[in-house]
């Protein structure tokens, strides 16, 4: 029917967004510079949690991500720490978190993932309609979604 490849084309069109924002950030060229800067002089960087255990880390990261979910209207469901990857004096922390919220809510949480300060990255993702589809949907109003996502980000090593 026209209202569900209409439903595809939307759905299809928001994952197309977030298969962008996760290209963009899983790069791994940029990722390879990123890390050999840090590498250099990890204390100069802006962009990194301070210098604390993994757990702390991790445990900074799964608040900031469900801070930033809760303030764009998003539900949070559930939130799983991922393992941390340790290289040098730079360590990658993250948490898998499953989302609800209507298109323009998870919109806004993926702006602020975008403009995350320390930086947020998106290593995977899963986006889809939280309504049963078989059913006809009224699209012209905004769509209720659910989200699985991996973020990431990087944290200093402590130092001795």
């Amino acid at each position: 029917s026209v209202l569900f490849l209409d439903q595809q084309r939307r759905v299809g069109e928001l994952g197309s967004r977030l298969a962008t924002l996760e290209a963009a950030s899983a790069s791994t060229a940029e990722l390879r510079r990123v890390w050999a800067r840090l590498e250099r002089d990890p204390r100069l960087s802006a962009d990194m949690y301070p210098p604390v255990s993994s757990a702390q880390a991790a445990a900074s990261v799964q608040a900031a991500a469900q801070r930033l979910f809760s303030d764009a209207g998003v539900a949070v469901r559930s939130v799983q720490a991922r393992d941390v990857l340790e290289d040098g004096p730079v360590r990658r922390v993250g948490v898998r978190l499953v989302v609800a919220g209507t298109t323009p809510q998870i919109n806004r949480a993926l702006q602020r993932i975008a403009a995350a300060q320390p930086v947020l990255m998106i290593t995977g993702a899963e986006i889809a309609s939280a309504r049963d589809t078989r059913f006809e949907i009224d699209w012209s109003q905004p769509q209720d979604l659910q989200a699985t996502l991996d973020l990431y980000a990087f944290a200093r090593e402590e130092q001795p």
